[in-house]
């Protein structure tokens, strides 16, 4: 006779698939997630974006996973966290398949697709920290600034050059056409009136395919990392430039402000371009508020 029995449910899984990212490859991958899904008996649906913001859509529509997996570069996972944090339920699964892999490189997730499987499939979870730029969420950087230029020329040579060589040259590019403007930033109410360069914040080390802006940042610390570079000369700019690959750039510390905080506040001397995870957001005003959300993420870990 069974004295204690009891149905355990199993996860059910949700794959979530950019179709352009990598250059093609998470596309090419679905029958080996199919496959693998199958063997290991597991209840599972995919489906592929076909626009921005499709992700969290998709989620909407299917409210009933455990787990959801973005199957992609920094912006799907964006777009897969956002909806997961929206519907205030599910954990995060990630197969990293963009250009930069930026957040799956500070998690130190691995790229080979079986051994993420195995993690996504497996119990294991760990809780992260959310941040948020207004009413928009973010889980590594978030920037103003130059880096806002940058990436958009980066996202128009990127079909061309791949990874840290396009971010690099996307740099050159932006240089060309960047001012800075006055702004006014507000963190642990301190005033600092900066004609800024760049504003990066987040809970992330890296960005830009690599390169270390927030050496300090940690993921689950509770805290915001941020670094203001202030106005230099654009010769200035490349010298310090190759020191973020490093981390090494903070030793800069003439131009270069860092720290930790829970809310940083900007008023921006014009409108403002927002980078949140490599996505570019187009703002209607100049102020932006950066914290954390009340909330943290699950994700396979």
């Amino acid at each position: 006779m069974v004295l204690n029995s009891r149905q355990i449910k199993k996860e059910n899984y949700f794959f979530i698939v950019n179709p352009v990212s990598g250059d093609g490859t998470a596309i090419s991958e679905l029958e080996s997630i199919e496959k693998y899904c199958i063997k290991k008996g597991i209840d599972y649906k995919i489906e592929c974006t076909k626009a921005i913001d499709d992700a969290e859509k998709l989620i909407e529509e299917n409210p009933n996973y455990d787990v959801y997996v973005a199957v992609g570069g920094d912006g799907t996972i964006n777009e897969v966290a956002s909806g997961i944090l929206k519907i205030g339920r599910g954990i995060l699964g990630i197969i990293p398949r963009g250009t930069g892999n930026d957040l799956s490189k500070v998690l130190e997730l691995p790229s080979e697709l079986g051994k993420c499987l195995d993690i996504i499939t497996a119990e294991n979870y760990k809780q992260i920290d959310v941040g948020l730029a207004d009413d928009r969420y973010f889980l590594n950087v978030a920037s103003v600034g130059l880096d806002a230029e940058v990436v958009n020329q980066t996202e128009k040579i990127k079909d061309h050059v791949n990874g840290k060589k396009a971010y690099i040259l996307g740099v050159f590019l932006a240089l060309l056409k960047y001012r800075s403007v006055k702004s006014f930033i507000d963190i642990n109410n301190t005033l600092y009136q900066n004609s800024l360069m760049l504003l990066a914040v987040g809970n992330g080390q890296y960005y830009g395919g690599g390169m270390k802006i927030l050496p300090n940042a940690s993921l689950n610390d509770n805290l915001l990392s941020y670094c203001m570079v202030k106005d230099i000369s654009k010769f200035r700019v490349l010298t310090l430039f190759p020191t973020i690959f490093s981390g090494k750039h903070l030793k800069y510390k003439r131009y270069v402000l860092e720290g930790k905080t829970d809310k940083i506040e900007v008023d921006f001397g014009g409108k403002i371009t927002l980078n949140l995870d490599g996505k570019l957001y187009r703002l209607e005003n100049n102020k932006i508020n950066f914290k954390l959300h009340d909330k943290k993420l699950k994700i396979k870990y």
